[in-house]
């Protein structure tokens, strides 16, 4: 809703009745195995960027689908406003959708109280916007939880630089706690952008990932060399055109 100087006006999008799996999504190969990866059971951050209408939330949603039908998974969501139909039974896996109403810090904080103390379990924030939901995903990922978020962000670094300065724009969390943490939990950062071609739309694909804390990725964002995550992201991306998918996590 916009309150405009003549009364207020309504924007509206048409959402989609059903979600497909990624395989229906006809992501790329290296998305699809990175994002239904077995790595990821054990928790961390993965991050879904992209500037607005570029497609996050399908993807995310397509992604806690195929996991909850993969895993088995118990998937608890904290979206302004939950957009996509996840709640309920998906294979052996459950979603519950929660509202954050404008205070996703907050609703965070309820979630994870509640939040079960099993495996398979993984928590989706709907769109990180501010310090304290920066700050609070951030925790929640290092805690072991597995956390999949979306962000603005023009690029897949400046995504990864804009949530550390967001999380330490919080006043409690420091700079140097946030970069420890993101590098502790960070497993995976994909950022999608819509072209139109002559033969239609395709959708162009960046991507960085992270083995652990002890990973070149990880050291990096220990130190806040974000910048020269370029270079991995080279490598990674030589690995994915050759096939080889799985050694992004193996």
């Amino acid at each position: 809703i916009i309150h405009s100087i003549k009364g207020k006006f309504c924007a509206f999008r048409r959402m989609s009745k059903s979600i497909p799996t990624l395989k229906e999504l006809c992501v790329h190969d290296a998305v699809e195995t990175i994002l239904s990866h077995k790595y990821l059971q054990s928790g961390g951050l993965v991050i879904l960027s992209g500037e607005t209408g570029q497609g996050k939330t399908t993807l995310a949603a397509a992604t806690l689908k195929t996991r909850m039908e993969m895993y088995g998974s118990f998937c608890l969501t904290v979206e302004d406003p939950p957009e996509l139909p996840l709640q309920g039974l998906h294979g052996k896996g459950y979603c519950i959708q929660s509202d954050a109403e404008g205070d996703y810090a907050n609703a965070l904080k309820g979630a994870l109280r509640s939040y079960p103390a099993m495996g398979s379990s993984i928590l989706f924030v709907g769109e990180v916007r501010d310090a304290d939901s920066a700050a609070e995903a951030l925790r929640a990922s290092a805690n072991g939880h597995l956390v999949f978020v979306t962000m603005h962000g023009i690029n897949t670094i400046w995504t990864l630089k804009r949530l550390a300065l967001m999380a330490s724009s919080s006043q409690t969390i420091s700079e140097t706690e946030a970069l420890s943490l993101l590098s502790g939990a960070f497993r995976a950062c994909i950022h999608s952008k819509i072209k139109t071609l002559s033969t239609g739309k395709a959708t162009e694909v960046s991507l960085i990932t992270s083995k652990g804390p002890a990973s070149p990725t990880a050291n990096r964002i220990r130190d806040g060399r974000m910048e020269t995550l370029a270079t991995i992201m080279e490598q990674q991306q030589q690995e994915c055109e050759k096939g080889n998918f799985s050694s992004l996590f193996d």
